[in-house]
């Protein structure tokens, strides 16, 4: 709820006080809760614990194919374009999901006219 009201330094807390609880943790809670951890620290723009968070939860369920887009997504953001297609092009690959392979094909698209706009910055 915190993270929707875009109350993110709250939310952030909220996520971060979740994982450090001792008790045993779910494995798809806790996949959730990096991915949201990720997805918080993204929009304040902590770009590094953003990827750390995110990898996290892809060493947890690395078939998660929005934790892949996610991935590239802020990749994208700290200008590794190369390593974001990379990415992108991986998560296709495994993709078992037409829909979802699909979106993932445009996110490829989109990123690479993103590197190449860069690209003729330079």
């Amino acid at each position: 709820q915190l993270f929707k009201e875009k109350r993110y330094k709250e939310a952030l807390a909220a996520y971060q006080n979740a994982l450090s609880v001792s008790l045993p943790i779910d494995t798809a809670i806790k996949c959730a809760l990096y991915g949201n951890l990720a997805s918080t620290f993204f929009k304040l723009g902590d770009f590094e614990d953003a990827l750390k968070s995110c990898r996290k939860a892809q060493e947890l369920n690395p078939d998660l194919m929005k934790l892949h887009a996610r991935a590239a997504t802020i990749l994208g953001s700290m200008h590794k374009y190369d390593e974001a297609i990379e990415v992108l092009q991986s998560a296709i690959k495994r993709c078992p999901d037409e829909d979802k392979k699909t979106s993932l094909q445009r996110s490829l698209s989109n990123m690479k006219i993103s590197q190449e706009k860069i690209r003729k910055r330079e």
